[in-house]
């Protein structure tokens, strides 16, 4: 329930009991008085005025009933929400990173170190024509998927199975790992007229977590 600005109120219907003050307050003050016991004497001169607490009397019963309205306003959990109504219109591709943040992402390997160093992959991906793996040995690379996400063709090695995840003339271009066969691979994504955009957007489908959950559910059915 919004109040007013950014103010709203978690648990509105606690606000119901509010009733209950007007109540308690007539309870005290026009019933509560004609129970008071009365005495009956001849002289009241021995008598003093009234004491202060006598008179303070009604006065705390009013801190009471605040007391009381305060712990019910507590109870609707009112909170400060900022909402931002600025929006913000860009081309480009939507990417959410899972980022390993223990103390080992610390380490001073990289400038200034991998936590900080990792944030820029995005802007460096997104910046790139084509990106190129130049693996000696390997079983499988992460980088070709984010290759995949980002669209960028790639060059791998022919090693492990990343020619089994990079199409030979379709997504890439699959070499043997030695420096000259990358060079001339590189020159040839420059000079060929190859639409590997096309060939990418299809080949990453197969990668998508909506199949994953298909073949899941196959695999449980």
């Amino acid at each position: 329930m919004k109040l007013w600005n950014n103010l709203e109120l978690t648990n509105p219907e606690f606000l119901w009991l509010f009733l209950l003050i007007p109540l308690l307050a007539i309870w005290y003050f026009f019933v509560r008085k004609k129970d008071k016991a009365t005495l009956t004497i001849s002289n009241t001169k021995g008598f003093k005025g009234s004491s202060l607490l006598a008179k303070l009397k009604p006065l705390l019963y009013v801190l009471r009933l605040l007391t009381l309205s305060a712990l019910i306003l507590a109870m609707t959990r009112p909170r400060n929400v900022e909402v931002s109504k600025k929006t913000k219109t860009t081309s480009g591709i939507d990417i959410v990173m899972a980022i390993d943040i223990s103390a080992s992402m610390l380490a001073k390997d990289l400038r200034p170190n991998r936590l900080e160093a990792l944030k820029d992959v995005a802007k460096y991906f997104g910046a790139a024509d084509i990106v190129v793996q130049p693996y000696k040995t390997a079983t499988q690379s992460g980088i070709t998927q984010i290759a995949y996400h980002f669209e960028k063709p790639m060059i791998v090695t022919d090693v492990g199975g990343l020619k089994e995840i990079v199409p030979e003339g379709k997504v890439g271009f699959v070499v043997k790992p030695k420096a000259e066969e990358l060079a001339k691979a590189v020159v040839k994504f420059y000079e060929s007229d190859i639409d590997f955009q096309k060939h990418i957007k299809e080949e990453k489908k197969k990668y998508a977590w909506s199949r994953m959950l298909e073949k899941i559910e196959h695999l449980m059915s």
